[in-house]
């Protein structure tokens, strides 16, 4: 019979858990299309119809946690479902004064919202308002279109000066290069002339050689040989 009473109190529990967790995923799906109602004004009645919803949700998922704590027999799941059950209540409180906000600034939205002349009178301003900005943005355009100019001529500007330079740089590249060549050969013409002068030199010393060597053979070739035995 205990047996049997434990399987009855683990089936409930599990029904009941089951019940629990559907409450809490019926509360996450109304919590996400009330807050897409309340970006704005145009759906008050639809989003007071959600949070009527929402409110009999969450004292079903209430009741489903309380008898989930009495046929639960583990503190750990009970734990659990403790915390989990703050947490969602905390939500649940957070979102309602959210809502009351809502409605209060709705109320202050009607409040504000200007009679037919009134709107007459805002429009026209509206269209000064535009007249000026449509003004002032062509002022702005034309002054941007102009700064373009201005910032495309002095590229061009520069990128002219740069050419120039890099021309003038060319060309006294070309003078030094001239220039070194130029020097060169003034320096062989130098050494050239030097070296042919070595040259004269050397053949006029050899040529006096030769000469004496031809006189001193001469003479004595017209020597009689009888002068030559007393000579010797």
């Amino acid at each position: 019979m205990a047996t049997d009473r434990r399987k009855e109190d683990c089936l409930d529990f599990s029904d009941v858990k089951r019940t629990r967790s559907t409450n809490l995923a019926q509360l996450t799906k109304l919590y996400k299309e009330l807050e897409k109602n309340l970006i704005s004004y145009e759906n008050v009645e639809h989003a007071k119809q959600l949070y009527s919803k929402l409110c009999e949700r969450f004292e079903q998922f209430k009741l489903a946690h309380l008898q989930c704590l009495d046929l639960c027999t583990q503190s750990e799941v009970i734990a659990n479902l403790e915390v989990n059950y703050e947490r969602c209540h905390e939500n649940f409180v957070e979102f309602r004064d959210r809502f009351s906000q809502y409605i209060a600034s709705e109320k202050s939205h009607e409040e504000e919202i200007p009679e037919e002349s009134d709107t007459v009178s805002i429009d026209s301003s509206l269209s000064s308002r535009s007249s000026v900005s449509s003004q002032s943005r062509f002022r702005s355009a034309k002054a941007k279109r102009l700064i373009a100019e201005l910032k495309l001529r002095k590229l061009s500007e520069q990128h002219e000066l740069e050419r120039a330079q890099i021309e003038i740089k060319f060309r006294q590249q070309v003078f030094n290069q001239l220039s070194e060549m130029e020097e060169a050969n003034i320096e062989e013409s130098v050494w050239q002339e030097a070296v042919e002068e070595d040259t004269d030199n050397n053949s006029g010393i050899m040529n006096i050689r030769n000469i004496s060597q031809t006189v001193s053979q001469t003479l004595q070739s017209s020597v009689p040989e009888s002068e030559k035995n007393v000579l010797i």
